[in-house]
């Protein structure tokens, strides 16, 4: 019994031995490796609360595991493996990136530098300016919290607080943001900043100022080498007389290339014209801006007339090199609105030059009480009113009187003259036909007349027709309404679109 236990004892005692012999060494393999003295033109040592205090002056070099310390005076810390340094400090923190500045605290322990006063830290591309500077060796960051300016080829940085990452060569700064290049100023409260890349990093409120341009958006990143631009959150852009609203953006500034997405809103105030969606592509050097996805274009003037509405499955606006608009397109399902006219096809033009609209494609004009239609129509507009409208091929007006009889012209071609926006006079070429109906001052109808001619010329007063001159002796006449062909009540291509007639701004969607 007593053998085994004294076994047991001596198991223990080599046991402990071991593990004592193991946390030495780890100890003497974890321990820092001393700050080491590598020049100095005075040295004096004296003893100081238990540790050996090293006064160094002139032309002092401390080195600490691979890093060079350059200072005019210091005072070594030799147990606390610490040093405080004093005038011309300068740290070569490797063959890229030195650190300078007028006061160096240097803690060997935690390889953690904190520099005071004039603080420069430079590598091969940027400098960093400020008085305060924390520099973590392990992790390789730097970090001002008191202010801070950044320089480099083309862009200065100033910042409330920061930090440099020297592997990935970034910048994060925090708090009074400020990037100042030639061309532009932005501000912001939060900005990560690639030096390799050149590529800015925002969040939060943040602006964007140029010479002739202003940016907002609250989330995003800028390319300052290849000005690419990609934004997010309550975007705002202004250029001149044209702005731009939207969730997103995307935008390459070097070839005036650009992307919108979701609830975009694009504003001219030199054309008056606003036009919204979800979606628009810009390109200045083709000349055009385009909108698709619930697509809308509001036509406005400074003076009290109506709003012109139009929405269509694509909206499209071209413009010259000097930025002048060309030409208005909108690409299948177009319609608009205006309170005194409204008109659909399944596609229309404006031309800004001529002043000119064109439907094409089953268009569909309502003024008043009139109907018409063709196979294409051309608007004429003088004082944003219609002057002239042409009716091409298969011209047809049908005018509901208040009875809700069908008043009806018809020809292959038909030439409408306007006075103050109203219609006032038609001439009707080639295969012309009429069914009017005849009522007196109290609208007892009297009857019903029938013309056929080559040409006529329709007058019209008020929204009435007041006179019809036949160019060559027409056929037909004027019959009683029990008497009226029945065959002929409606003349051939006749048909009524009032149930797709928009009557407020909100119709243009509906097809």
């Amino acid at each position: 019994m007593i053998q085994k236990n004294n076994l047991r004892f001596s198991i223990l005692v080599v046991f402990l031995i071991n593990f004592i012999l193991l946390c030495v060494h780890t100890s003497s393999a974890q321990q820092k490796r001393k700050i080491l003295i590598k020049k100095a033109d005075i040295l004096i040592s004296e003893e100081w609360q238990d540790t050996t205090v090293n006064l160094l002056r002139g032309n002092v070099i401390l080195e600490h595991e691979g890093a060079l310390m350059y200072c005019d005076s210091a005072f070594l810390y030799e147990q606390l493996n610490s040093f405080d340094a004093f005038g011309n400090i300068h740290i070569k923190v490797s063959d890229t990136l030195n650190l300078f500045g007028d006061i160096l605290y240097y803690d060997g322990n935690t390889r953690i530098a904190e520099v005071h006063y004039n603080v420069r830290l430079i590598d091969k591309t940027t400098t960093l300016y400020t008085q305060h500077l924390f520099y973590d060796r392990n992790l390789e960051i730097g970090h001002y919290p008191d202010s801070g300016r950044i320089i480099d080829k083309d862009n200065t940085l100033t910042s409330r607080n920061g930090y440099y990452f020297v592997r990935p060569r970034e910048y994060r700064f925090r708090e009074n943001v400020v990037l100042q290049n030639p061309d532009y100023v932005l501000v912001t409260d939060t900005l990560d900043y690639d030096t390799k890349t050149r590529i800015a990093y925002v969040k939060g409120p943040s602006t964007i100022t140029g010479k002739e341009r202003y940016v907002y958006a609250e989330d995003g990143w800028y390319d300052t080498q290849n000005e690419i631009i990609s934004l997010k959150t309550h975007v705002f852009m202004r250029n001149k007389d044209r702005t731009l609203k939207a969730d997103s953006v995307f935008y390459n500034d070097k070839i005036s290339f650009g992307r919108a997405f979701r609830n975009v809103i694009g504003h001219d105030t030199t054309y008056r014209v606003i036009l919204n969606g979800d979606f628009a592509e810009y390109s200045d050097s083709l000349g055009y801006v385009f909108f698709t996805q619930k697509a809308r274009a509001l036509y406005y003037e400074e003076k009290d007339i109506d709003t012109l509405y139009i929405h269509a499955d694509t909206l499209r606006l071209t413009f010259d090199t000097t930025q002048q608009a060309k030409i208005f397109y909108a690409f299948n399902h177009a319609k608009f609105y205006r309170s005194d006219i409204q008109g659909m096809s399944d596609s229309m033009i404006y031309n800004y030059p001529d002043s000119m609209f064109i439907l094409y494609k089953v268009p569909v004009l309502w003024q008043d009480s009139n109907q018409m239609t063709a196979d294409s129509i051309k608007m004429w507009i003088s004082n944003q009113k219609i002057d002239s409208m042409t009716m091409y091929n298969t011209a047809f007006i049908i005018q509901r009187d208040d009875s809700g009889a069908f008043n009806q012209m018809r020809g292959r071609d038909m030439f409408a003259y306007f006075v103050d926006g109203e219609m006032r006079k038609v001439i009707v070429k080639g295969n012309s036909e009429t069914v009017y109906y005849i009522r007196e001052e109290d609208g007892t109808l009297t009857g019903i007349n029938l013309a056929v001619s080559s040409n006529m010329i329709l007058l019209i007063k008020n929204n009435e027709l007041t006179d019809i001159i036949y160019l060559k002796e027409p056929e037909g006449g004027t019959y009683p309404e029990k008497q009226f062909p029945a065959d002929r009540l409606k003349l051939k291509g006749f048909e009524w679109y009032d149930q797709s007639r928009p009557r407020k701004p909100e119709d243009i969607f509906i097809w």
